[in-house]
């Protein structure tokens, strides 16, 4: 085989080397990218809750029930 086609055939192994770095990498931006978005997202589409209705106590101390 001529020189052009050992350097056709080594640029193509250099960069199929690096494709599946490459897809893994950006895969894993991607679904970061997602979980972020849905972190910020998500409690927003939530309905809001009741607020808590405090009732009045009294505090009555145990010798005084005869404990």
């Amino acid at each position: 085989m001529s020189q052009e086609v050992y350097r056709v055939l080594a640029a193509r192994t250099r960069r199929d080397a690096r494709r599946p770095e490459a897809l893994a990498l950006g895969a894993a931006f991607l679904l970061h990218a997602l979980a972020l978005a849905a972190a910020l997202i998500l409690p927003t589409l939530q309905p809001k809750r009741e607020p808590l209705q405090l009732v009045p106590v009294e505090v009555i101390p145990a010798q005084a029930l005869g404990v």
